[in-house]
């Protein structure tokens, strides 16, 4: 596959001609995802320079992986918006070693996608950030393919120990409310499953490494959410639109699962798994 030619082929079929590559001052990551992404590597001797990205946006914009493919790291970006994608072949066609694919990443097709892009079993870091079904593309991913640092998106609103998930369905898009992704718990079970460690949380992105590479304590979902999110003295003006779901941090385990229960039967009842 010719990736410098496919792109130059997409852009020129947009319209877009590009004389030279971005300039970026600063980190691009919303927080400080990109420099933990960087400490996690910089812990595994000789990791893999392959990177995965699935809804990598334009590629710079809040990108927690930009800073890596810049380094000369290849990999995989993944991003369906058309406009987005646009934008992400107009930053990338400078990169090679970078496959971009614009489709919809789902638990059917995952492994396909990585396969075409010839991607190797055991590769440094996945960024997974959907607002959906991550859980579930996640899982059959880790059937046949080893990330050696994980940097996934969770659900703030659904607190420790409630496990959720929005279930698979090709025809669900995330509609700017709180049915999104899935929450740490549901994340750690399945993590857990893979021996993988959870080494941090920031805000709403929690961190693992695979166990054979982990040099960091091993930590437990309630304490890192406590630490990385609702100990945030920032958190609230950050994340405004949480503003209505804040009495959920001081109810009962049992209570949050009612109260969710409550507000996504009204238009996803049997579209989400939800419990303890």
């Amino acid at each position: 596959m010719n990736l410098a030619r496919s792109v130059k082929r997409f852009l020129a079929d947009k319209g877009i001609k590009v004389t030279r590559k971005p300039k970026v001052t600063g980190k691009t990551s919303f927080f400080n995802e990109e420099l933990i992404i960087a400490k996690l590597l910089k812990s595994i001797p000789n990791h893999s320079r392959y990177v995965i990205d699935i809804a990598a946006a334009d590629g710079l914009w809040l990108s927690n992986t930009y800073s890596l493919y810049n380094q000369g790291y290849a990999g995989i970006c993944v991003e369906y918006d058309p406009e987005r994608f646009a934008r992400l072949a107009d930053w990338y066609q400078f990169y090679e070693d970078v496959c971009l694919l614009r489709t919809k990443a789902t638990p059917l097709n995952i492994l396909e996608l990585l396969h075409t892009c010839e991607c190797p079993q055991e590769f440094g870091v996945l960024n997974l950030d959907i607002d959906s079904y991550d859980h579930h593309i996640l899982a059959r991913m880790l059937t046949a393919y080893r990330p050696q640092v994980m940097c996934v998106e969770i659900n703030e609103s659904i607190p420790v120990p409630v496990k959720f998930t929005v279930d698979y369905d090709p025809e669900h898009y995330w509609k700017n409310d709180r049915f999104m992704g899935q929450s740490l718990s549901m994340l750690h079970e399945l993590c857990q499953k893979h021996n993988y460690d959870l080494v941090e949380v920031e805000y709403n992105n929690a961190f693992y490494v695979a166990r054979e590479h982990n040099t960091f304590p091993a930590l437990e979902p309630a304490a890192a959410f406590k630490t990385g999110f609702l100990d945030k003295t920032d958190r609230v003006g950050i994340f405004i639109n949480n503003g209505p779901y804040e009495k959920v941090y001081s109810m009962t385990p049992e209570e949050v699962v009612t109260f969710y229960k409550e507000l996504f039967d009204q238009k996803y009842k049997g579209k989400y798994t939800l419990g303890l």
